[in-house]
């Protein structure tokens, strides 16, 4: 292809003459295809399936780009590493190829970063980097770590305790790709102990009682709470033991918040208790004695005792017993001492004034008191009289007397110028009183008439 001088001139004995002009040979026009031209970085050259139509041979050249703008050094080996590129395709000087040139993307390839050593113990002058590891390995890494309180990220690794932003970036042409974590500094932590616990409580109560793992040093005054651990302190663990008197009583194991519950298995009597806690410690955190001491004072439940017996009876002769209950009833029987005006002894004889009755429970986690009266009434009696007509023969006259319960004291007056006790033996009519003699029994006076003739 291209262009050309063409001269004609006559040859010819009886003729001359000749002519001149331009022949223009035009390139042949070839088409171009290719197959895909982006494709991700794989550690190969990459180069693309071309074809030209019609099919004719032709060479390749690759050109890397920056901005669109080729960077003027082609080369006929395909490229490796991630980049754009310009694909050069050359079919001699007589063909025209459309497109000129192909662009070519090689992307980079993503990577998989994985960060531990995440919480460690720092002593403020060793640095504490964090362990990265690429997928694929051996990936160049930019790691920078910033101050959660505030602050400037840098590729030094820090030292000192506290929490610190870490952020991975891979630093490589062909891949791409980034982590994030935070990295705990951390020093041993000096603790104490908060105990709560009741002040009292009731007997035959298993008692609870609270403990809370606090920083040993206090906020700064006028406060008195504990300041809190230094940030990026983990959360306490360990075990905390409850002691009474100087006796291990249990223990547990604290929950994240630092806290943990102890409820006595055991019911508390009446001695006073004085109960302490020990933490044995952990990685983060040293083992202390140091904490506040509870005092529960235990008291016993207070239950009255209720009368379960008559509190009016009537003489027979008998002990009289007031027998006592309290609200349980049969479900929870007590021992309950009882006293009659003061005495353990029971009551027999009816009196005219009732009897104060005290109950006192006798247990030792219930306590009560109760006192009532107990009246006991003079049983009923009879009275039976004869010989109320007599014959004067110079002797006193009395009347006889049955009483019925037999042999009960009797009073008996006769009626003359007074009432007298003497029988008396001269003849007439002679009223007379007979009255029961006994504070235990009681009936009506008797009154008759006593005959002499």
């Amino acid at each position: 292809a291209g262009t050309y001088a063409v001269v004609a001139t006559i040859n010819d004995p009886s003729l001359q003459g000749s002519v001149s002009g331009t022949l223009t040979v035009s390139k042949a026009a070839l088409a171009l295809e290719s197959g895909p031209l982006t494709v991700g970085y794989t550690g190969q050259p990459i180069s693309p399936t071309l074809r030209l139509i019609p099919d004719v041979p032709f060479t390749v050249t690759y050109d890397a780009t920056t901005n669109g703008t080729p960077a003027g050094n082609p080369t006929a080996s395909p490229p490796i590493n991630a980049g754009n590129y310009r694909i050069l395709v050359s079919a001699g000087s007589n063909y025209e190829i459309t497109p000129p040139h192909l662009p070519l993307f090689i992307t980079k390839r993503g990577v998989g970063i994985s960060l531990s050593k995440l919480s460690v113990m720092a002593d403020g002058t060793t640095p504490q980097p964090v362990i990265a590891v690429t997928h694929p390995p051996g990936i160049n890494l930019d790691i920078q770590y910033t101050n959660a309180a505030g602050g400037s990220p840098g590729s030094t690794p820090p030292s000192t305790a506290g929490l610190w932003n870490v952020n991975a970036t891979a630093s490589s042409p062909n891949y791409e790709g980034s982590a994030t974590a935070q990295l705990r500094l951390r020093t041993r932590q000096n603790p104490r102990v908060v105990l709560n616990g009741p002040a009292t409580e009731l007997a035959g109560r298993s008692l609870r009682y609270n403990a809370l793992l606090v920083n040993a040093v206090n906020l700064p005054a006028p406060s008195t709470s504990p300041a809190p651990f230094p940030e990026g302190t983990p959360a306490p663990s360990g075990i905390i033991t409850f002691k009474q008197a100087g006796t291990v009583i249990g223990s547990a194991q604290l929950n994240l918040n630092g806290e943990v519950s102890l409820l006595t298995g055991f019911p508390p009597r009446l001695a006073p208790y004085s109960i302490t806690a020990e933490y044995g410690g952990s990685e983060d955190f040293f083992p202390t004695t140091n904490s506040n001491t509870i005092q529960t004072t235990v008291t016993k439940i207070p239950i009255t005792p209720i009368a379960d017996s008559p509190l009016v009876v009537t003489y027979d002769g008998l002990p009289k017993e007031v027998k006592f209950t309290t609200a349980f009833g049969k479900a929870r029987t007590f021992k309950i001492n009882v006293t009659y005006a003061g005495s353990a002894t029971r009551p027999v004889n009816a009196g005219a004034s009732p009897i104060p009755v005290v109950a006192t429970i006798d247990d030792p986690d219930y306590q009560g008191t109760a006192t009532v009266q107990l009246r006991i009434d003079p049983a009923p009696a009879a009275i039976t009289v004869g010989n109320t007509f007599a014959t004067f023969d110079d002797s006193p006259k009395p009347v006889s007397v049955i009483t019925n319960p037999p042999n009960l004291p009797v009073t008996i007056l006769y009626s003359g110028s007074e009432f007298t006790s003497l029988a008396p033996k001269q003849p007439g009519a002679f009223p007379f009183q007979v009255q029961l003699n006994s504070a235990n029994y009681t009936a009506p006076v008797f009154n008759g008439t006593l005959t002499i003739s």
